[in-house]
C-alpha cells in the first residue's frame, strides 16, 4: 500500500482515507462499492505510505505472493506510461512512424 494521499493545498478539509470514494455528476446516489470495498479494509498495523518504504525499505514486500495496493487511484494507468514509452523506443529504433511537432502539443503561454 502507497499510503494515504495527502489533502489538496487548496482543500486541506479533504484529508479522507478511503479508497472507495466516488465522484459523480447528475444524482447524488451509490448503491455499492463496485466490489472494490473488501479490497481497501486493509489493517491498519500492515499499511505502510511509500515514504517510510523509500526511508526503510526492509518494510517492503518479504514474499512474491504479497500485493501492493495503490490508494485513491495515485498510481492508475502507470503501467501503460511505461508500456508507451517501450513501445516508441522500439518504434524509433526500427525507424517506424513520424516525429510530431512538439509546438503542435505543447503550451508555452504561463497564466
Amino acid at each position: 500500500r502507497f499510503g494515504s494521499a495527502r489533502p489538496p493545498l487548496e482543500a486541506p478539509e479533504m484529508n479522507v482515507d478511503s479508497e472507495c470514494l466516488t465522484f459523480a455528476a447528475g444524482p447524488r446516489t451509490k448503491t455499492s462499492f463496485g466490489g472494490t470495498k473488501k479490497f481497501s479494509d486493509i489493517d491498519s498495523a500492515k499499511q505502510i505510505s511509500l515514504e517510510e518504504l523509500l526511508a526503510d525499505p526492509s518494510r517492503g514486500r518479504t514474499k512474491k505472493n504479497q500485493i501492493t495496493f495503490s490508494e485513491r487511484g495515485n498510481l492508475h494507468g502507470l503501467q501503460f506510461y511505461s508500456v508507451a514509452g517501450a513501445v516508441y523506443e522500439s518504434a524509433l529504433t526500427r525507424g517506424l512512424g513520424l516525429e510530431l511537432p512538439g509546438d503542435d502539443f505543447l503550451q508555452t503561454i504561463r497564466n
